[in-house]
């Protein structure tokens, strides 16, 4: 039976190549990273700096390495600080007037809003008119006006549109403009920004990024289709900001067609400029990120200018030579054949089937499992509901590392030990193949559709390795202590059990907070990390290399002499499986990364398991020879 099921999850997944092609042909091509800096930043230096120009901070953001600028709409606030408007409110005119014997304000002057005066310099397409539809000019003793009513707090942020004198001039100087807006609560300012937003596309604005926790009508779908079609339209890309999650975000990415930038913004100092290039580059080549958002925290000029030369140095030394620098571009729209995911869920089925078989031994728990899988597979394939799928290829991620580590043995054959360690290897990708044919599409690639059940994959199957192994003596403890729950019940509590559970927790809590991008990490762990990437380029996972991959080549080689404390060795072992099996769940990272994380790993962990077993046979000699003198003193 178990020939027959490796058979079919063989020939299928020979027949799914095609999926994995598609793959790595939509991911590797996409190289052209993007380094990008807000304008606001440089609307500061010229403020403080009277003496500058635009085109002298142009010309060195550009030598720099700085290929776009992001610039936000303006506000009543943000124009009077850069000298183009000067706004009064209704109190300071009542004030004027009466102090010069004027004639008083006339309503609808006299209520609350404020009196806008535009400089000479102020950019010709503001039409304030247009932002305020409740605005009228009004001459006041010879100088023109645009009274504004309302609350002056909110009118001086309620933004007014894009400068396109401004914009006209970035572009002019060689760089790309990325667009910035948010979530407006006044549905008619929402409007006019969106209408702002799509007259603004042109050649060198290619990505709009969201401001705020919601996307443009995040909370309102009907409305949110509308604003995704226009973007569309527009041919506009939006920017998904790596760690922000932003409400109604994937949404539009999907009614935008996947037209994504993935995005990393960091704060940018002096003292962190290597840090910070290092985390790019991580990001460029593990995360499909393809724009570095630079965001400088330094406030002199001449200051951040070194600084940012310092950066860019830095991001062309350490930058992998696969890479190119410009426009970050989305990735090719990757289309999976009907007939691919079908021929992925009979594989999946067939896998379980195998991995039912290694474990329980039992045909007939194999035929009951076999039905079940495949009625889920075809609800799901009749129906479309993503959940069934998931759930399935949950089960596929649980199951395929408890399976590997089970599979069958032979210590007195020729070649054991490599063999094994083979073949629990390759049971495990066998796994990880079917988990990435079902899991296929841009959503994934992008980060926009994720894996659920991390932990799970984490923590069942050393839980399941624990019973498994423990099983005889936890049964008969179960049977014990049903008869005697009331003297249990009753029983005193030791010292030493309340040490022992807080060290269980404790080491739970550790193992299952290294996961993610902000896990738990020991002293100089990070500059190991950071040297093993500088080595191998990928760094392979520490509890791969390190812990578990080794353990299980030493159980491997234990099972030869002492079968039972092999088992128990294989229960830490299993994490570096699993962590395998992890590696690949974590879609948005390119499959040739995982793939040549996962080579070091396998490599490395069976060349340290090596020397697991020299100390572990001179430990054992060490012991043997203390005891027989033991003995024969005795």
């Amino acid at each position: 039976m178990k020939k027959i099921l490796l058979g079919i999850c063989i020939a299928a997944m020979l027949l799914t190549i095609p999926s994995i092609y598609s793959r790595v042909m939509t991911e590797e091509p996409n190289k052209t990273v993007e380094t990008a800096m807000p304008y606001l930043k440089i609307q500061e230096w010229l403020i403080e700096n009277p003496e500058l120009t635009a085109d002298d901070v142009h010309e060195r953001l550009k030598a720099n390495g700085v290929d776009s600028l992001a610039v936000e709409p303006d506000s009543l606030e943000s124009l009077e600080k850069r000298g183009l408007i000067t706004v009064v409110t209704v109190k300071n005119m009542k004030e004027f007037l009466v102090l010069n014997q004027k004639p008083s304000l006339e309503p609808p002057f006299n209520k609350d809003g404020v009196f806008v005066y535009l400089q000479p310099n102020a950019p010709m397409d503001l039409k304030l008119s247009e932002a305020f539809l409740e605005s009228q000019s009004i001459n006041v003793e010879g100088t023109p006006y645009t009274f504004i009513p309302g609350s002056s707090k909110d009118i001086m942020k309620q933004p007014v549109g894009y400068d396109h004198e401004m914009i006209g001039q970035i572009l002019e100087d060689g760089f790309n403009v990325i667009p910035r807006i948010g979530d407006y609560a006044d549905p008619e300012v929402m409007e006019y920004m969106t209408q702002q937003l799509v007259e603004l596309k042109q050649d060198g604005i290619q990505t709009v990024i969201f401001n705020g926790s919601t996307v443009p009508y995040g909370t309102m779908p009907g409305k949110q289709s509308k604003f995704a079609n226009e973007l569309k339209e527009s041919g506009y890309a939006i920017g998904l900001i790596e760690f922000n999650e932003m409400i109604g975000f994937n949404r539009l990415a999907y009614l935008n067609d996947l037209n994504v930038v993935r995005l990393l913004s960091r704060k940018v100092t002096e003292s962190a400029i290597q840090d910070e290039v290092n985390v790019y580059v991580r990001a460029f080549k593990e995360r499909n990120i393809r724009m570095a958002f630079v965001n400088l925290e330094i406030k002199d000029y001449e200051e951040a200018m070194t600084a940012l030369e310092k950066f860019n140095n830095e991001l062309e030394a350490t930058l992998p030579g696969a890479f190119t620098r410009g426009q970050a571009i989305t990735l090719d729209k990757v289309e999976q054949p009907f007939w691919q995911k079908i021929v992925g869920l009979i594989g999946l089925v067939a896998f379980l089937g195998f991995a039912a078989e290694v474990v329980f031994k039992r045909r007939k728990l194999t035929y009951i499992g076999l039905a079940g899988l495949s009625l889920i597979a075809l609800v799901y394939l009749i129906t479309g509901v993503g959940i069934l799928l998931k759930a399935l290829v949950l089960g596929l991620a649980i199951a395929a590392p408890i399976a590997a580590v089970l599979l069958p043995r032979d210590p007195s054959k020729k070649g054991y030990l490599i063999k094994s360690y083979a073949a629990t290897i390759a049971t495990v990708m066998l796994g990880v193949w079917f988990v990435v044919v079902l899991m296929h599409g841009n959503d994934y690639f992008l980060g926009i559709n994720h894996f659920k059940g991390v932990n799970l994959v984490y923590s069942v199957p050393i839980a399941f390795l624990a019973i498994y192994t423990l099983w005889e003596s936890i049964s008969k403890l179960l049977v014990l202590s049903w008869k005697n729950i009331g003297k249990i019940l009753k029983s005193s509590i030791a010292y030493w059990h309340v040490i022992a559970l807080g060290a269980i927790g404790l080491f739970a809590i550790f193992y299952l907070g290294r996961g993610g991008n902000q896990g738990v990490v020991i002293p100089y762990e990070l500059e190991f990390r950071l040297w093993l990437e500088q080595v191998l380029y990928i760094r392979p996972r520490t509890k791969e290399f390190l812990i578990g991959l080794p353990l299980l080549v030493l159980a491997l080689h234990v099972a030869k002499t002492h079968v039972k404390t092999s088992y128990y060795l294989l229960i830490p072992a299993v994490i570096g499986v699993l962590s395998i099996m992890n590696t690949f769940t974590h879609f948005h990272i390119p499959l040739s990364v995982s793939l040549l994380r996962t080579s070091y790993s396998v490599v490395l962990g069976f060349l340290i398991g090596l020397v697991f077993i020299v100390i572990y046979e001179y430990l054992k000699k060490v012991i043997l020879r203390e005891w027989d003198r033991k003995r024969w003193v005795c």
